[in-house]
């Protein structure tokens, strides 16, 4: 696993999470925005072919 994967398999697994429930909890939401990996994340997403929708759920969660 390089360093950049972990940020995309995060994202895979909060969208699978997501897919089962469309209400985030605020803890969650508070442990992303603690993660140092937010840059890396953002810049990463695109280079891993992820899904318009899965860009713009992250994108979102680092603004919020």
């Amino acid at each position: 696993i390089t360093r950049y994967d972990l940020p995309v398999n995060q994202v895979q697994e909060i969208d699978r999470a997501e897919n089962v429930s469309d209400q985030p909890d605020e803890e969650g939401a508070v442990r992303e925005l603690r993660s140092s990996s937010a840059l890396l994340l953002m810049a990463t997403l695109r280079v891993y072919r992820t899904s318009p929708a899965a860009f713009r759920r992250a994108v979102w969660r680092l603004i919020m």
